[in-house]
């Protein structure tokens, strides 16, 4: 596309974005019609322009003035959505083009994507309608777009308006696919600008969307879901042309013969073979992803974590374990574990004993208890110019003042999950530090029974409440309530069947005991947890089951609901971004919660420099990848990925002690099954890592000596 073309097609994608007035063509007040769910998100999404429902049977629809045509309104319209049969389109079309609609989404289906040389004939037709005077079109047979950051909704998804603004700029072939990723987002908390289902794509194909959202300032990322395309070379080039301005990942489906088919049939578009897909856009710069949680999590984790330059990166763990497991991803992530610069490796030797890890990965494990050596390690590293990214594993709370002192950082705040910051550690708080905690249900009840928050507050959108310099940050998680009442619906269920099974054993035994099924049905409904609501009785040899209405309401009435406790300032950090770097910080915990052990704690903690960094993102992606990578190696030893990982934290050091005087870092015995899972992760343990000044002895000497000078 030439440049002046293009310049004006990105003059009108700006107004399809964020127009000032739209038109719902098909607009009803049917709840069996798209043009009333259209109209619903239009409306109860908050969009700030003027709506303008369009049908000749209806005078008002949701409170709304409609005209009979879109040409009877007086007044400009920006952008039209059309919610027609296919056969009056090319008439609308034209109507819109004689009002001067400056762009249009196109829901309709039944155009090339359709198995009759018709619907191509028509979707052909369309197109000349609109190429000439550049009016983008966004479909046919989509569900709509949605521009997060303007609160414009418009498709027939009115869920979309709870998604949260973001960076992620999402375009998909597949409608189906756009609703899974974003109700995924919607559960994760993960931010979008736009979404876009550009459909059979009439005149917005990916390379236009790409050419848009490489200039569009909400999106940092371009996330793309993609079955066929008829003109790949016209996005690769686009995708060219911007050289990695920004990151772009694909998920490209329609691999095999039959998802080959089924593209055509859904989209009109071959989807081709993935060899060429894959070398095109790797010479594009464009990444590509095998799943949609894969393209979820790359998405989130490069929208806010800076591009290296290079690939070269340094590995710093405090645990030998970790660092191993994140050597072997990178290496298989093309990412360089180079070697330090001379000067770099002297400072790290004057630090670390001898027998500890101390080139590229390094592990920090013998400098445990000394914030001066852990500083001075990070300190060397990063001013290495052979060094472009760091991975940190497991920064101590207890070391964190000192290497903050020593970096320069402005605040050093502390995340924790529900109730793992305790009372005695925010009271002893240090100067200069911070603290974000979920609080538990009980301390929400005390608060309530206060009259410090009210259960009425917790909404889908973000409350605060203040008391005494400390503030409360509220929000209901609706499809969390969803998922809590189908989870006791599912329980409720449960007991049921097993009371019928009861109920059909008592009346083929005669001689049965009823206090025996009962006590079994009560047993189960304790393990459920739902005793305080379900009970179960007897009438006449029949099981019956009981609810408490009244209970039940009490049970339910926090369900969905968080409060995050903080005592950050208002200017420092406002309510939703102390929701979204809890939100955030947590995924850290959750993703490391499998290496918790008695010795082995990680917890984030959030570091807030001049230049605020995130990496702790990566941290997460990087446990996703070591879940997802070395699930295969073991699968034969009939273990879960989570069990490995099980095994694996039980392999962390711990600290041997003779009469209370430390002696050395000693690797305990690997268990029968951690032993064969190190065979087969070819990873191989030392017996012990020394303390500096400290020597090395047997393993019997070890706990044979009391002293070491």
């Amino acid at each position: 596309m030439a440049n002046g073309l293009r310049n004006k097609m990105i003059s009108k994608m700006n107004i399809l974005f964020n127009p000032k007035s739209v038109a719902v063509i098909g607009a009803s007040d049917n709840e069996a019609k798209l043009g009333f769910h259209v109209m619903k998100s239009l409306t109860k999404g908050g969009f700030p322009g003027t709506i303008i429902p369009i049908n000749p049977g209806s005078t008002e629809i949701m409170r709304l003035k409609t005209f009979p045509s879109i040409s009877e309104y007086p007044y400009e319209i920006d952008l039209a959505i059309v919610v027609l049969p296919a056969k009056m389109v090319p008439t609308i079309f034209e109507e819109c083009l004689e009002k001067g609609v400056k762009a249009i989404v196109l829901i309709t289906a039944g155009f090339k994507e359709i198995d009759d040389p018709r619907g191509a004939e028509l979707h052909k037709q369309l197109a000349q309608i609109v190429n000439k005077p550049h009016v983008p079109v966004i479909g046919p047979n989509t569900f709509g777009m949605i521009n997060v950051h303007g609160s414009l909704n418009a498709s027939f998804t009115p869920e979309f308006s709870l998604l949260q603004k973001g960076g992620i700029g999402l375009v998909s072939q597949s409608g189906g696919m756009c609703h899974l990723i974003s109700f995924l987002a919607l559960r994760d908390d993960i931010g979008f600008s736009k979404i876009v289902g550009i459909g059979n794509r009439l005149n917005v194909d990916f390379a236009q969307m790409v050419d848009y959202l490489m200039q569009d300032p909400d999106t940092n990322v371009i996330a793309i879901y993609m079955e066929g395309i008829d003109n790949p070379k016209e996005l690769i080039d686009t995708a060219k042309t911007y050289g990695g301005k920004k990151p772009i990942i694909a998920y490209k489906t329609g691999l095999g013969e039959i998802g080959n088919r089924a593209s055509h049939s859904h989209t009109g578009s071959i989807a081709g073979r993935w060899e060429i897909y894959s070398g095109a856009f790797g010479q594009a710069g464009i990444l590509t992803v095998s799943s949609v949680e894969e393209l979820l999590d790359t998405a989130k984790a490069l929208n806010v974590l800076p591009l290296l330059k290079t690939s070269s990166v340094a590995i710093l763990s405090s645990q030998a374990g970790p660092g191993i497991a994140a050597a072997d991803i990178c290496q298989m992530s093309d990412l360089d574990i180079v070697s330090f610069s001379d000067a770099t490796q002297n400072t790290i030797n004057e630090i670390l004993p001898p027998l500890a890890l101390r080139t590229n990965p390094v592990d920090m494990g013998p400098a445990w208890y000394n914030s001066e050596a852990l500083v001075g390690i990070v300190d060397a590293v990063m001013r290495d110019e052979n060094i472009e990214g760091i991975l940190l594993f497991m920064m101590f709370a207890s070391q964190v003042k000192k290497a903050a002192e020593r970096f320069g950082c402005k605040r050093v705040t502390f995340v924790g999950d529900r109730g793992m910051i305790k009372i005695p550690q925010i009271k002893n708080m240090p100067e200069g530090f911070h603290y974000i905690t979920a609080i538990t249900k009980p301390q929400i009840d005390s608060l309530i029974d206060k009259g410090i928050i009210q259960i009425g507050l917790f909404d889908e959108d973000i409350f605060e409440v203040e008391d005494k310099d400390i503030r409360y940050i509220l929000r209901r998680n609706p499809f969390r309530v969803a998922e809590i009442n189908e989870s006791r619906i599912s329980k409720r269920r449960s007991v049921e069947r097993l009371v019928d099974k009861k109920n059909i054993y008592l009346r083929e035994h005669k001689r049965a005991k009823v206090e025996t099924a009962i006590k079994d049905v009560r047993e189960k409904i304790i393990q459920l947890k739902i005793d305080k609501w379900l009970t179960v009785i007897s009438q006449q040899r029949t099981l019956e089951l009981e609810v408490d209405n009244k209970a039940l309401e009490e049970a339910s009435r926090l369900d969905g609901c968080y409060c995050i406790k903080t005592d950050l300032p208002k200017e420092v950090a406002d309510k939703q971004i102390i929701h979204d770097r809890y939100k955030d910080l947590t995924e850290v915990e959750r993703a490391f919660r499998t290496f918790k052990t008695d010795f082995l704690e990680v917890r984030p903690v959030y570091v807030q420099t001049e230049k605020s960094t995130r990496g702790h993102v990566l941290v997460v992606m990087l446990a996703y990848m070591i879940i997802r990578i070395l699930r295969g190696a073991w699968q034969e030893l009939d273990l879960t990925a989570e069990e490995g990982l099980k095994q694996l934290s039980t392999l962390c050091s711990m600290e041997m002690k003779v009469k209370n005087q430390a002696l050395c870092l000693k690797i305990p015995r690997p268990r029968e099954r951690s032993r064969q899972l190190l065979k087969a992760l070819d990873i191989k343990m030392p017996i012990a890592l020394p303390h500096r000044k400290v020597r090395v002895v047997t393993r019997k000497k070890l706990m044979e000596r009391r002293k070491i000078t």
